[in-house]
């Protein structure tokens, strides 16, 4: 059984796991699938093109406004120059980061 794509890390923080495609034709966050690696990952959409860290700006922009939190509390944490990534929310206490995280999961059904 293949890790989930979203974790909670700590009493305040969340992780989301993400297979990230550049350049598409449409933003958008879909349902997440097994990467192949045991990992679960939303799998993120973006316009914009890997350079200059535009797509990863971009993921990170989309990520905070489906959840509905300032883009400042999303983070690429691991995988810069990947298109598989960790994302990294700071929560604002354990309930806050508890409602993120049920959000984030909301996004992968």
């Amino acid at each position: 059984m293949a890790a989930p794509a979203v974790e909670r890390e700590g009493p305040a923080n969340v992780s989301i796991f993400v297979k990230v495609q550049p350049k598409a034709r449409k933003a958008a966050i879909e349902p997440a699938r097994d990467d192949g690696h045991g990992r679960m990952r939303l799998q993120v959409k973006v316009t914009a093109a890997p350079e200059d860290g535009k797509a990863n700006a971009a993921v990170e922009r989309l990520v905070a406004e489906a959840l509905g939190i300032a883009r400042n509390r999303v983070r690429v944490v691991q995988g810069v120059t990947d298109r598989a990534k960790r994302l990294g929310i700071e929560g604002e206490g354990f309930a806050d980061a508890e409602d993120i995280a049920a959000r984030a999961r909301a996004l992968g059904a």
